[in-house]
């Protein structure tokens, strides 16, 4: 699990691991928000998908933008209010199923 403060942190993260070999899409799942500083969530979802079409990407919004969010290439959309963990355990159970089995 990483945490980054913004959208630029965010795709120069992945962009690391993915020039180290270090990122695995099949393991992977990442979750922005569309209000951050920097590029906002569907500009750092569309620099990602630049250099990674498998890693499933979870935009959460209070706006529901599916029509845009699929366009950049997110796999799915968390509105926003949600409930904490409730929301989490939704999200693997959706995209990383075997994360729950361990």
């Amino acid at each position: 699990i990483e945490i980054v403060e913004d959208g630029e942190a965010l795709v120069a993260a992945v962009k690391s691991y993915h020039d180290k070999n270090q990122w695995n899409p099949a393991k992977s799942l990442i979750i922005t928000d569309k209000d951050m500083p920097g590029y906002n969530g569907l500009e750092a979802i569309g620099y990602i998908r630049k250099f990674d079409a498998e890693t499933p990407i979870v935009l959460v919004t209070a706006n529901l933008i599916h029509d845009e969010a699929k366009q950049v290439g997110a796999t799915g959309l968390l509105p926003k209010p949600y409930a904490g963990a409730a929301a989490l355990k939704q999200m693997l159970e959706t995209y990383r199923p075997e994360v729950l089995r361990q």
